[in-house]
């Protein structure tokens, strides 16, 4: 079972409420507000999996993606995708895309 979830979401009304809904459901979160804290959260202590905005600030949440599928200790976290755009992001090989319009 899942049980430690990184929250990667600029906007901090959208990431406290993400944090509240993943605690609500029993899992333990971590929060990074950009890139450089999510990669650098990720490797302090790896998540069992990680929700992840693609505008982050720093350098994009695809960016982020790709680190982690290239790492073989993260290679294989479930990451869900949050993100407004209409892009599709089958290449990124997510576990979910959740889009808001």
């Amino acid at each position: 079972m899942l049980t430690r979830v990184l929250v990667v979401e600029d906007d901090e009304r959208l990431r406290s409420q993400f944090r509240l809904a993943l605690m609500t459901a029993g899992f333990i979160t971590s929060s990074a507000s950009n890139a450089v804290e999510a990669l650098s959260s990720i490797d302090r202590i790896p998540p069992d999996a990680v929700v992840l905005e693609i505008g982050v600030p720093l350098f994009s949440g695809v960016l982020v993606r790709q680190q982690l599928r290239a790492r073989p200790h993260t290679r294989d976290i479930p990451v869900v995708v949050v993100t407004d755009s209409t892009n599709r992001f089958d290449s990124l090989n997510v576990n979910c895309v959740l889009q808001s319009r």
